[in-house]
């Protein structure tokens, strides 16, 4: 099991490998943006990376695509589209 910490919220949730953020904040009710349903395609469920960008997948080609016509800085990735692959703690700007 991996573990997401929410610092802002003072949470940690469980997530199995290969899940992404935005389907464990979801199973766990913690809002998360979207209008897309997970296309990466609004990008409203943009979260900021504080510690373990190593615990997940590479961007694919989409999400690159995505993270670079929107100039996320290093530490920010699509929830709907990041895999957890280790522990990880996150934030977001509307928590």
């Amino acid at each position: 099991m991996c573990q997401v910490f929410i610092p802002k919220r003072n949470i940690t949730l469980r997530a199995f490998p290969g899940q992404t953020i935005f389907d464990v904040l979801r199973k766990h009710d913690v809002p998360i943006g979207s209008s897309c349903g997970g296309k990466a395609v609004c990008v409203k469920c943009k979260v900021q990376v504080l510690d373990g960008m190593d615990h997940l997948d590479t961007p694919g080609r989409e999400e690159a695509q995505v993270l670079a016509a929107y100039s996320f800085a290093d530490n920010e990735r699509l929830a709907c589209q990041a895999r957890i692959n280790g522990d990880i703690t996150i934030s977001t700007l509307y928590w």
